[in-house]
């Protein structure tokens, strides 16, 4: 009887910054080569993208900022500097949630900046989508109970 041995054919590739060769599975797609996987595994690429972020955070955000509101970082600080580092809305000076920070609120419709409100608040207001008429009906559902 002729014994078979069980050959892996599963396609692998070697990773270009720890050495280690994982299946095509571990790595992300680029169109840009020419196996159409990324040189680097996703553990690599993954640390090789969080220490250029870390390196690059402010120019990021000060990116952002100008292209979503028109505004730069300076700008944002005088903002929450003139709100006296709190929500408008609430008024917490120490907001937990998503950034752990103040952040930009403005009107969709027309793009304006309006504030700085902690995360809860600028969900909140997300959630009512800036309808007033729904905001009012709120309150007062809340003054009856």
């Amino acid at each position: 009887m002729i014994g078979l041995s069980t050959i892996d054919f599963t396609p692998t590739q070697t990773c270009r910054t720890c050495g280690e060769v994982k299946p095509l599975g571990g790595y992300n797609n680029d169109v840009r080569t020419k196996s159409g996987k990324c040189p680097r595994c996703r553990q690599c690429d993954r640390k090789l993208q969080n220490t250029y972020y870390a390196k690059n955070k402010a120019k990021h955000q000060e990116y952002s900022l100008l292209k979503k509101y028109g505004m730069t970082l300076a700008d944002r600080e005088a903002l929450t500097a003139a709100q006296g580092g709190a929500c408008a809305i609430c008024g917490t000076t120490t907001p937990t949630g998503h950034g752990a920070r103040l952040h930009v609120d403005h009107c969709h419709a027309t793009g304006k900046v309006r504030g700085m409100l902690c995360t809860k608040c600028n969900r909140a207001l997300g959630l009512f989508e800036d309808n007033e008429e729904s905001l009012a009906s709120a309150v007062k559902y809340l003054q009856q109970v």
